[in-house]
């Protein structure tokens, strides 16, 4: 050690017995005016340690919520992923649905049709119907006609009508 300090060094040993020593109150004062500051040194080194202390408690508090924010983001974007798919599937049936309902009323409109031709053929089956009956009678009554006809010969030329003579009626002139 330096002179000096093994001089500082007996001092404070001395201070540190209670010997009182005159050559060294000079120094054990020294030690007592550097007390203060040391005290102060300490305690701001203490004050370090507790600033340092709670910034590392800081730090491992906000690694702690940082790790926690990670496991929640990975936990939404499965989320979205299954959300993306399910939107997907939604979609697909949603246009399966609009297809189904397209032919659906395709089939409808040719159901439609159908019935209308078919009511359209009765209306004309029913009228052609109609014609039918009508020619039968035309037919009915052209064969009893016919079938008369012989009969009113003979009373043609022997009967009644043949005493009746046409005259013309007078159409008068003017002069």
């Amino acid at each position: 050690m330096e002179p000096g300090g093994i001089a500082r060094k007996a001092g404070l040993d001395a201070a540190v017995a209670g010997k009182s020593d005159p050559g060294h109150d000079l120094a054990a004062e020294g030690l007592d005016q550097r007390q203060p500051f040391a005290r102060l040194a300490r305690q701001r080194q203490g004050t370090m340690d507790g600033a340092a202390r709670q910034a590392l408690e800081r730090k491992a508090v906000a690694q702690t919520q940082l790790q926690s924010m990670d496991g929640q983001v990975k936990q939404l974007e499965d989320q979205q992923e299954k959300l993306v798919a399910a939107q997907q599937q939604l979609e697909t049936r949603i246009e399966s649905f609009r297809s189904q309902k397209e032919v659906l009323k395709a089939q409808y409109s040719a159901a439609e049709a159908e019935v209308r031709v078919g009511e359209a053929a009765t209306g004309i089956g029913q009228h052609m119907q109609d014609t039918g009956l009508a020619i039968q009678r035309a037919k009915d009554k052209t064969e009893e006609m016919q079938a008369r006809a012989p009969d009113t010969e003979p009373m043609v030329i022997t009967g009644p009508l043949g005493a009746v003579t046409v005259t013309a009626p007078e159409v008068p002139v003017a002069v």
